[in-house]
């Protein structure tokens, strides 16, 4: 089954002119309606982070929030609707507008040796190159794809435990140069060590092909669980699709 280990989104406004005021109406909004395990104030910036968990995150600029989540497997919606309703009720933004979804996503691949996977999947990426002398041995596949609502970038491949493992503790080294914040070390590395030796792992980056606006959080997070689910079953399809070409292959 499919796993969604880092998520998040982010949203854009109208840079606010009065936000040195209304930052200070958040901190004590947070401080009166909620538990946060963990503070960032950068004064320079005028960025605010909170932690509600720890991997759930919110962090709050003049022209916009950063939300993202870790491994813990918890409900992006269920742990940050109340402090993201906060944030909107407090700092009255104009222009609302969902800016991107990204996610972090593995499929355990059914597949006997790492290496005789990695060489069928690259053999298959390269095409009609033997005449080369080439012998492709791995591959990472960088796609565009769109739908109705999104532009979509993915990065696909075939990963070790140890390999998944370095992806989710350092979100940026994609091609992609993801937005996702890096996970509490300890609790990623207790649930990847869990996980299948092989696995698809796919790094997916969702942008609205219009300016997406929306006026209930609700509306927010129905897209980002549509968009979480449509990785997944990305991943899920692509594993089936390398497992089969796989299977009883040899080098």
């Amino acid at each position: 089954m499919a796993r969604t280990w880092l998520s998040g989104l982010m949203l854009r406004w109208t840079p606010i002119l009065t936000y040195t005021r209304r930052r200070q109406a958040l901190l004590d909004w947070v401080e009166k309606n909620t538990r946060p395990i963990g503070f960032f104030d950068d004064d320079a910036e005028g960025t605010v982070g909170f932690a509600f968990g720890p991997d759930m995150r919110m962090l709050v600029s003049r022209a916009g929030v950063l939300i993202s989540s870790g491994a813990s497997g918890e409900s992006l919606a269920h742990v940050l609707d109340e402090p993201l309703n906060g944030v909107l009720e407090v700092l009255e933004p104009r222009n609302l507008s969902l800016d991107a979804i990204a996610g972090m996503t593995s499929q355990p691949l059914a597949v006997r040796d790492y290496a005789t996977a990695t060489r069928r999947f690259a053999q298959r990426a390269a095409g009609n190159i033997r005449r080369l002398n080439w012998d492709p041995t791995d591959a990472a596949i960088l796609m565009d794809v769109e739908d109705a609502r999104f532009r979509i970038q993915l990065e696909y491949g075939i990963v070790t435990r140890s390999e998944l493992l370095e992806r989710l503790q350092s979100p940026s080294l994609g091609r992609l140069a993801s937005f996702l914040e890096a996970p509490h070390p300890d609790q990623v590395a207790t649930a990847v060590i869990q996980e299948a030796e092989i696995s698809v792992f796919l790094d997916g980056a969702l942008r609205p092909k219009e300016r997406m606006h929306f006026t209930t959080t609700t509306e927010l997070w129905s897209n980002y669980e549509s968009a979480r689910s449509e990785l997944e079953e990305f991943a899920q399809s692509l594993s089936v699709m390398l497992s089969e070409s796989s299977e009883g292959e040899t080098p």
